[in-house]
């Protein structure tokens, strides 16, 4: 019997795009400038650059795995140094990092669906955990700010990272069920999915883009939307 719902949280609960795009906009306003809609399409260019020179996207390297959090924080400050010189914000680099945090921490950016679907779920009895690979300053105040989930299990505090079997293994044990108990319900085929199939936990595939799963990879369900979760065939079961 299914009893707890393991949820990622960007790109799965929360948008993150928009909440790059909220941050960017306050830290402009704090320095008394405008954010246009090119300098927003160029910043997102330069944060996934930044992001793939750091590998975070290929978590499922034990290289990045032993070091993904000073990769994430070296690459995320490199990219504010880079934003502030580009821009004249007259802001150092540790500065323009700090407020990207700080702000990025305030960034609740929901889908139109994820409320209702975390309440009708609360209401059916289900645990609500959330499970995050981002960093714990940032995600703390968002997930809390949701005010529906039971649990935030951080890789930064963990020391574990998605898809490592010992971070689903971490989150079995403090929630005290067996795998069966659990499905993980993520964006992510390699941090998610796979991750938690690892340690035989089922898992939903958030595919919005409707992209083409690889051939190695085989969630146990694929959804449009988060709300499409609620008609899942591994949750009707349990009916």
């Amino acid at each position: 019997m299914i009893t707890h719902i393991l949820f990622d949280v960007d790109d799965t609960l929360l948008d993150y795009r928009q909440a790059e795009a909220f941050t960017l906009n306050r830290i402009f306003e704090s320095c008394g400038r405008t954010l246009s809609e090119e300098d927003l399409r160029e910043a997102w260019q330069l944060s996934w650059a930044y992001w793939d020179a750091e590998q975070l996207s290929e978590t499922d390297l034990p290289e990045v795995q032993r070091d993904y959090h000073e990769r994430y924080h070296r690459g995320v400050r490199a990219y504010c140094g880079a934003l502030s010189r580009k821009h004249a914000l007259g802001l150092t680099e540790e500065e323009t990092y700090r407020r990207f945090n700080a702000y990025m921490g305030q960034a609740v950016t929901l889908y139109d669906d994820t409320l209702e679907v975390l309440d009708a779920l609360k209401e059916r009895g289900y645990v609500l955990c959330a499970a995050t690979n981002g960093l714990a300053r940032v995600q703390k105040p968002r997930v809390l700010a949701l005010g529906r989930m039971d649990r935030l299990f951080c890789s930064e505090e963990l020391g574990l990272v998605k898809p490592m079997r010992e971070f689903f293994e971490r989150v079995l044990q403090e929630t005290g069920i067996r795998p069966e108990q659990c499905i993980m319900v993520g964006d992510s085929l390699r941090s998610d999915i796979a991750g938690a199939q690892s340690v035989g936990i089922k898992a939903i595939w958030i595919n919005r883009e409707e992209k083409e799963c690889p051939g190695d990879m085989a969630p146990d369900e694929s959804v449009r939307r988060l709300g499409d979760i609620l008609h899942s065939k591994l949750l009707m079961q349990e009916g």
